[in-house]
């Protein structure tokens, strides 16, 4: 059926190889707490610039967590923000993270053989939506589960990095550890 397949490769394969690569690229060092702060601290305004210039994700995001980092620990030397709070220019950098991601993620989809995002995102909940099986027998059965499965973890993987909260909790505990650092120095 024409609709299960795309390239030769069944819909569930094509799912799993993207879900995988997805996931593969989420579970890298992406998050404010995967950073060094010295090494972030050590950035100067042209290293921030070439790293986010570099074709490598994880090169971009250091970039923007290196300037994320003198953005939340001015916000935190001032003291106008208290627990909870946020400047505008911090949701503004967490929406500069979260379309990195999801360029990235696009372009990983396309070398996967998902031209169209949406269609991955169908495919995806429909995934979800029989991950449990419902009927199939053996081998169909445990692919189906298995593609559901991956399917919950790359939601939750997506859930715990495109959430501002906890990115920018994150990042303001970087900005008062940059300060103490740069106090005791």
């Amino acid at each position: 059926m024409s609709d299960d397949e795309s390239d030769g490769a069944p819909l569930d394969d094509r799912l799993l190889d993207g879900l995988s690569g997805l996931e593969f690229l989420l579970s890298a060092s992406l998050m404010p707490d995967d950073f060094d702060l010295e090494a972030l601290a050590s950035c100067d305004a042209s290293a921030i610039a070439q790293c986010e210039a570099c074709p490598d994700i994880q090169d971009r995001v250091f970039g923007l967590m290196a300037r994320a980092l003198l953005v939340f620990a001015e916000a935190e030397a001032s003291g106008a923000l208290g627990p909870g709070e946020y400047g505008l220019d911090s949701q503004e950098l967490h929406g500069q993270f979260v379309a990195m991601l999801e360029a990235e993620m696009e372009k990983v989809l396309r070398t996967r053989g998902w031209a169209d995002p949406a269609e991955f995102q169908a495919a995806l909940r429909d995934a979800l939506a029989i991950g449990g099986g419902s009927g199939g027998a053996g081998g169909e059965e445990g692919r189906r589960v298995r593609r559901g499965a991956a399917a919950a973890e790359l939601l939750e993987l997506l859930d715990g990095m495109s959430r501002f909260e906890p990115w920018a909790e994150a990042m303001k505990r970087l900005g008062r550890e940059l300060l103490e650092m740069r106090g005791a120095g």
